[in-house]
């Protein structure tokens, strides 16, 4: 009996269809017709909220086909030779398949892998490096958005403010890693880029850790003068019984606390 001695990849990418440019094509072709006879053939019986809602369906998955579309032809036209002549890498023969969600939808498409030959191993797809296509499984536009919104909200609201937008969204933990990485080697971008024209004098902030600073310059002046000792307060509260008027336990709080407040000033 002869053993099955293909790879994951290979038994997937053989069983998963690989598209060609020409079909990709025809599928864009046919699906920009169809947007067209949905804009002919609209009824009476839509509204025009209804058709705005389909047709951002519509064009969505038009923008996923037009960007496989590029992806495999231009999977198709990168020449990998000088990588081959430098004899450190062999083609993996069959291509992997892989998706990439876009601010349009999810995207799949197929690249060649390249792999490090001797003990070394590894490898990388040429068509991700060229584009710099990252592993998070996202366009760089719909990282820079996310970035970008959880920065002025919390994780959640920018999912929340993504989708509304867009229709999908990375989840909550998808964005915080990405901040995450992103502000990881912002320091260093920082000390190296240059302050733009014209950007004026640098004003230097120095907090002591704690808290933002936002005391005033009469709070400043009270605590830095020197301190009298302080007179003790001492506040007589009756109860009165039920059927009398009854005293607020936080109105008895306040009046304690304005008390001690001014005794505090003498």
């Amino acid at each position: 009996m002869k053993k099955n001695t293909d790879t994951p990849a290979v038994i997937e990418a053989e069983i998963e269809s690989i598209p060609s440019v020409e079909k990709i094509e025809e599928k864009l072709r046919a699906h920009f017709e169809e947007i067209i006879r949905f804009c002919k053939e609209i009824g009476e019986e839509k509204s025009f909220y209804n058709v705005e809602k389909s047709l951002k369906e519509l064009i969505s998955q038009l923008g996923c086909l037009c960007f496989q579309l590029f992806l495999m032809s231009f999977h198709q036209r990168l020449d990998i030779k000088k990588w081959l002549d430098s004899d450190l890498y062999y083609v993996k023969k069959t291509p992997i398949g892989r998706s990439t969600k876009t601010i349009y939808g999810k995207v799949r498409y197929w690249r060649t892998y390249l792999v490090r030959k001797g003990n070394a191993g590894g490898g990388f797809y040429p068509v991700d490096t060229v584009l710099g296509i990252t592993r998070d499984g996202f366009s760089p536009s719909v990282m820079s958005l996310c970035a970008r919104l959880a920065t002025r909200v919390s994780f959640g609201t920018a999912v929340l403010l993504f989708r509304n937008f867009y229709g999908w969204s990375p989840s909550s933990e998808a964005i915080e890693h990405l901040v995450l990485g992103i502000g990881r080697d912002a320091g260093a971008y920082m000390e190296t880029v240059a302050a733009p024209e014209g950007d004026g004098e640098v004003l230097v902030f120095e907090v002591d850790g704690k808290a933002t600073p936002t005391a005033t310059d009469i709070e400043l002046s009270k605590r830095r003068r020197k301190r009298k000792k302080k007179v003790g307060v001492i506040v007589s509260v009756t109860v009165a019984r039920r059927s009398e008027t009854a005293v607020s336990v936080n109105a008895v709080k306040k009046e304690i606390k304005a008390k001690m407040a001014v005794a505090s000033l003498l």
